[in-house]
């Protein structure tokens, strides 16, 4: 049985669903999928996830990612929230859209990509498409046809999870076949093997996400734990500022390779409501696709560098340490 969501802690790996309320459609017609899908990329450029696999179906999705910062609760409300208010105003409803809070699934490593995909991408059949590759509003025709590929998906993430494992056949022909192995045998969903009917892994990894949400050890849950509302913008500026003994007008010197600018776009894009172009305005540039070579260089620095020390005590300074990668 999948369970509300709550753990949440760097490079997570989580399957989530969420039905209409009282089971209603979430979707009516081909625009609701397609603004749906575009809000699932908006979230994983948002928040950096890495998706590996989605089905929309017609009262509920699946969607298979990984969250590089603990943002679950976040995203998903970006999700949720934005597309509910969408429709309502679209179809002149009103009330909740989905039933109560999403669910899901907490997944240990690669290891289980393909058998958690397979059973995503299989959803659809048969009662929407005879093959999984018919239906559009899913992600697994672009593992088989690279033209048909979603610009938010990480395809090379998931196939490469079990790369060469198929002998002579290259990674996307063996999961073809790993998928396409099961459309004419009885279903069996992976989940059947979760630990705690939840947690999808080894006894050691379950142990260590019991210790987590356990009362009795609110410790680790301490270190993870993250802000429930967005980190305002205007604070982040103050408190990054004040911690590096810097004056904020550096902030927005262009071309400048001072450390506070990368800190800046990184801590900006993970844990705050500010869009990629509102924070490229703060640091002076006019492109927002400018601002992933700032956040990749906190990402790509080495853990005892000077860049992550600085990263540990603004995060300390803002009630986020333990967060960072």
């Amino acid at each position: 049985m999948s369970r509300e969501l709550r753990v949440q802690f760097p490079d997570a790996i989580y399957h989530v669903t969420s039905r209409g309320n009282r089971r209603q459609d979430i979707v009516l017609d081909d625009v609701d999928r397609d603004t749906f899908f575009q809000r699932i990329g908006k979230v994983v450029e948002k928040y950096g996830w890495r998706m590996f696999a989605a089905a929309l179906m017609t009262n509920h999705f699946h969607l298979f990612f990984q969250t590089p910062q603990p943002n679950l609760s976040r995203g998903m409300q970006f999700l949720l929230g934005g597309y509910a208010g969408w429709w309502n105003h679209r179809h002149q409803r009103s009330g909740h859209l989905f039933q109560g809070r999403f669910r899901g699934h907490l997944v240990e490593d690669e290891s289980h990509f393909w058998t958690v995909s397979r059973y995503v991408h299989l959803n659809p059949v048969p009662v929407l498409v005879d093959r999984p590759e018919q239906w559009k509003w899913s992600s697994y025709a672009g593992y088989m046809d690279a033209s048909r590929r979603l610009p938010w998906i990480d395809y090379g993430g998931l196939l490469g999870a079990w790369d060469g494992a198929w002998g002579g056949s290259d990674a996307a022909e063996g999961y073809r076949h790993y998928v396409e192995s099961e459309l004419d045998s009885p279903r069996r969903s992976p989940f059947e093997e979760a630990l705690d009917g939840w947690i999808l892994g080894t006894e050691s990894f379950a142990e260590r996400i019991r210790a987590l949400v356990s009362p009795a050890n609110s410790q680790p849950t301490a270190q993870l734990a993250r802000r429930v509302a967005p980190l305002r913008e205007e604070e982040l500026v103050q408190t990054l500022c004040a911690t590096l003994r810097i004056d904020p007008s550096i902030l927005s010197v262009r071309g400048s390779r001072h450390s506070a600018r990368a800190l800046f776009a990184y801590l900006g894009h993970s844990y705050t409501d500010a869009t990629l172009r509102q924070l490229a305005g703060r640091l002076g540039l006019s492109r927002p696709d400018s601002l992933p070579s700032q956040i990749r260089r906190v990402t790509q620095s080495p853990p005892h560098s000077e860049l992550r020390r600085q990263l540990e005590s603004v995060q300390k300074a803002l009630n986020l340490d333990g967060l960072g990668r």
